[in-house]
């Protein structure tokens, strides 16, 4: 099997050979991400603007998106000039020449960048005042969560016919201990959204991930309802890996790191302890689990050394007996 029929198999559950890996410390994935940049046209009319208007400020300690300054919506009255970014050919060139090129054809291809929808309303409305505002049910919110899943089902559109595998939706949606909001009002606002994206998705035969970190038990059966495939998650100890397992194991595909809250505390037997705990339990001998590294380990407090130890315990631990059926993983884990 390549690395694309592995992965495609495991959120399946159609037996693959090995668990699919996403492991950089080593330099091997069975993952290409396909970037669906901005519109090449499309430049800033400020130093930190996005693509939707809200302004941002980068560099020094601030890392990855950097801190929000502005953003576009801070005042409602601005709903009406909101417009959805570009969406042209331009906007996945590379992607496509990548695609055409060949060079990655045996590796399962995500869409990833600009795919959020919790976070891209708080991108632009700011944090305490979205959530304020979907407490007390203003109804601009309706009108701005319409808005960009128009935007996400295009950009999903696009995706599909350039030839991805996948689409990665990114929303961080628990805190330690519970969501971000009830999860009734998760329901009633944000899970028949979540549910028009994955059946575009689905209308191109694509696999569907939503990254989602914190503690989100109360609304994983609603997105595997909705037909979501597979779960980006980096923290599990939270939620429990017995629970999870329980509950979950052999309806959606989990893929994680040890827990990043942990790793940097655990020596080697530790980490080797875990990985085998979370194969045995988050997968099975017919599929879903999938290995990954966090993406920024130092910030995080985890080792190289650290890394490279999980990353080959994956490898390690992570080739299926040839068995049938929702099998557990016959790995001893104490």
């Amino acid at each position: 099997m390549d690395s694309k029929e592995i992965v495609v198999r495991t959120f399946e559950f159609k037996n693959p050979s090995r668990i699919p890996l996403s492991l950089p410390s080593i330099g091997f994935s069975d993952f290409y991400g396909l970037p669906l940049l901005p519109d090449k046209e499309w430049k800033p009319s400020v130093e930190g603007e996005d693509e939707w208007g809200s302004i941002w400020e980068r560099g020094g300690k601030f890392t990855g998106y950097g801190r929000l300054v502005k953003p576009f919506l801070e005042n409602w009255n601005n709903l009406s000039k909101l417009r959805a970014p570009k969406l042209c050919e331009d906007r996945f060139e590379l992607a496509k020449k990548i695609i055409d090129s060949g060079i990655v054809e045996d590796k399962f291809k995500w869409g990833f960048g600009g795919l959020r929808l919790f976070e891209r309303m708080h991108f632009l409305r700011g944090l305490d005042n979205l959530l304020m505002d979907l407490a007390e049910g203003i109804k601009e919110s309706d009108v701005l969560g319409d808005t960009i899943t128009e935007y996400n089902i295009k950009l999903i559109e696009y995706a599909g016919k350039i030839g991805a595998d996948g689409i990665i939706d990114c929303d961080d949606w628990g805190t330690e201990d519970r969501l971000l909001i009830s999860p009734e009002l998760w329901k009633k606002f944000f899970k028949p959204r979540y549910a028009r994206m994955i059946k575009a998705a689905k209308k191109y035969r694509l696999k569907t991930m939503l990254h989602s970190c914190g503690y989100i038990i109360d609304i994983i059966d609603d997105l595997i309802e909705i037909g979501l495939e597979g779960l980006d998650m980096d923290q599990q100890d939270n939620m429990g890996l017995e629970n999870l397992s329980k509950r979950f194991a052999g309806r959606i595909t989990f893929e994680c790191p040890i827990d990043i809250q942990k790793m940097a505390q655990l020596n080697k037997s530790e980490i080797e302890f875990r990985v085998k705990k979370m194969i045995s339990l988050l997968g099975g001998s017919d599929g879903g689990f999938i290995a990954k590294e966090y993406g920024s380990p130092d910030a995080i407090g985890v080792k190289p050394e650290q890394d490279r130890f999980m990353a080959m315990k994956f490898i390690e631990y992570g080739k299926y007996h040839r068995k049938k059926g929702r099998k557990k993983r016959n790995i001893k884990i104490s």
